[in-house]
């Protein structure tokens, strides 16, 4: 985990914070900080900024430039003063405000909920778990949070599901935790859980 300013970036639960307050973002913006500063004491090419936030797909540089906005915006930066994110015209990008590593923050442990949240809101209830990287390189190992956080985006949209919260389900990212106790530790009917592996091509 790390701090600079008021922000921390945590890249297990791959989440952007000032102070108490968590900065609403989109997973590609978080893996493109998340990449800035894993390598802060280089130029990071664009060629790396594809690979690490879009898996090696094609994008057009207006949605490299989108992204850089966006992460600018959520860390209190701009193109003009540039003192969180510096741009190498034509080369990449670097993170040059200071940074301090730090713990993670603990996670209090809380007691099963007596009832599921099928039974509080009449809805059948899904939790979406990490996904678990394998053999994944460390630019690519943000899409093990990323595509889980982007799923529960989409059902959170569904009214007749209840989605547990992200920061409920992804306390159970370590191993091959057993599913029909994390079910009843959640209070969730359904549990979402999947692997994700680079191939020559592509990550499936």
């Amino acid at each position: 985990m790390w701090t600079f300013g008021d922000f921390r970036l945590d890249p297990d639960r791959f989440e952007l914070t000032r102070g108490a307050n968590l900065v609403p973002v989109e997973p590609q913006v978080v893996a493109f900080l998340v990449h800035l500063v894993r390598h802060r004491d280089r130029l990071v090419l664009k060629d790396e900024i594809v690979d690490a936030v879009w898996g090696g797909r094609a994008v057009s540089d207006a949605s490299i430039s989108s992204r850089v906005r966006s992460a600018r915006k959520a860390v209190g930066d701009d193109g003009e003063s540039q003192t969180v994110i510096r741009t190498v015209h034509g080369r990449g990008f670097r993170f040059v405000a200071a940074v301090d590593e730090v713990g993670p923050t603990p996670v209090v442990e809380q007691e099963p909920p007596s009832k599921s949240a099928d039974q509080f809101t009449g809805k059948p209830s899904i939790a979406v778990l990490p996904f678990r990287p394998l053999a994944l390189s460390p630019e690519l190992a943000v899409l093990a949070d990323a595509i889980p956080h982007e799923i529960i985006q989409g059902l959170s949209r569904l009214r007749w599901l209840a989605v547990i919260a992200r920061g409920s389900s992804f306390r159970f990212r370590q191993g091959s935790p057993d599913l029909d106790l994390v079910a009843t530790a959640l209070g969730a009917r359904y549990i979402l859980s999947g692997l994700i592996e680079a191939t020559a091509s592509s990550i499936v």
